[in-house]
C-alpha cells in the first residue's frame, strides 16, 4: 500500500499539473532578437512575491525564477499505512522518519503541501531586457524558445505569458514557420517582436506583490 504521505503528494501534484500554465507559442530564437544577453537577473527584481490569496509564490534571485504552488490535500484515515500514526496533529512515518502537520476533519486528514517549479534558470536559459521589461527565454528540446515577460511596477511583479493565438491580433506581426496540433513556432525580427508586444502579445498576466526583498 502507498503511504498516505505519497497519496497526498500525488493528489496535490495532479492538481498543480492540471492548473499549470503551458506556453504553446514558441519562437525560433530568443527574443527580442539580436539583443545582448544579461548575465544575471537585476537586483531590483530579487525577492519573494505572492499572488493574492497566497496560493502561488514567485521567488527571484540573481539566477533563478521559481514558482511555488501551495494547496491542501485530503486523505481518509483508513489510507494510513501500518508504519504511520497521528500524534499531536502530526503525521509520522516510522519507517522514513518523515513528519507532516495535519488537521483532523471527521474521518479525514487535511495536509498542506507545496510544490516548486523552475520557470527560469539563467544557466540554461536566456535573459534579455527591452522597454523596461525582462524577457525570460526558456529553451526546449526541439530547439525552440518559449518567452515570458517580467515587469516590475513599484512593489508588484507582473509575469506575462504570450496571448492565445485565437484571442490576439498581435500574431499578424509574426511569421509562422511551423505548426502542429499542439503548438505554433514563430520567427520575429526585433522590430516585429516590438510590434507584437505593443499590440498585446503578452496578454496573459498574473500580478504578484513583494512580501520580502531578500531571500
Amino acid at each position: 500500500m502507498k503511504t498516505s504521505i505519497k497519496l497526498c503528494f500525488m493528489a496535490f501534484l495532479a492538481m498543480t499539473i492540471s492548473c499549470k500554465e503551458i506556453d504553446t507559442t514558441k519562437f525560433t530564437e530568443p527574443q527580442p532578437a539580436g539583443m545582448s544577453n544579461l548575465q544575471a537577473i537585476p537586483a531590483k527584481y530579487h525577492g519573494l512575491f505572492s499572488e493574492q490569496g497566497d496560493s502561488l509564490e514567485i521567488l527571484v534571485n540573481s539566477r533563478l525564477v521559481l514558482q511555488t504552488y501551495h494547496g491542501d490535500a485530503k486523505i481518509h484515515k483508513n489510507d494510513l499505512s501500518d508504519k504511520e500514526s497521528i500524534v499531536d496533529d502530526t503525521l509520522y512515518n516510522r519507517s522514513t522518519g518523515y513528519k507532516m502537520p495535519v488537521v483532523t476533519i471527521g474521518d479525514s486528514l487535511q495536509v498542506h503541501i507545496s510544490y516548486t517549479d523552475t520557470i527560469f534558470d539563467i544557466k540554461t536559459d536566456i535573459l534579455r531586457k527591452s522597454q523596461g521589461s525582462l524577457f525570460l527565454n526558456r529553451h526546449h528540446a526541439d530547439s525552440s524558445w518559449s518567452v515570458r515577460r517580467a515587469t516590475l511596477k513599484g512593489e508588484d511583479l507582473e509575469i506575462s505569458r504570450v496571448s492565445d493565438e485565437q484571442k490576439s491580433d498581435a500574431y499578424k506581426h509574426l511569421q509562422q514557420v511551423h505548426r502542429d496540433s499542439s503548438s505554433g513556432r514563430y520567427q520575429a525580427s526585433r522590430k516585429q517582436f516590438k510590434k507584437f508586444v505593443k499590440n498585446g502579445g503578452f496578454g496573459n498576466t498574473r500580478v504578484f506583490q513583494r512580501v520580502a526583498s531578500r531571500v
